[in-house]
């Protein structure tokens, strides 16, 4: 499946991108909220250079999880 690969490829290349945007502190992490029902999870979104992607982040259990506030 060259096809199905390629695209593989191209997302994690981008997701890699957006990852060092908010490494480097050139992207914003807006919305970021985090739930406990029925499973715990992240969402939110991020503004970077080259769009703008919304998340969902489920955990296994709730220790994977910190508030950093």
């Amino acid at each position: 499946m060259p096809v199905r690969r390629d695209r593989d490829d191209a997302v994690a290349d981008q997701l890699e991108r957006v990852a060092g945007a908010v490494r480097d502190g050139e992207a914003t992490i807006y919305g970021y909220d985090v739930e406990y029902d029925p499973v715990p999870y992240e969402s939110g979104s991020i503004s970077y250079p080259g769009g703008w992607l919304e998340f969902r982040i489920e955990h296994d259990d709730e220790d994977q999880i910190r508030d950093e506030e």
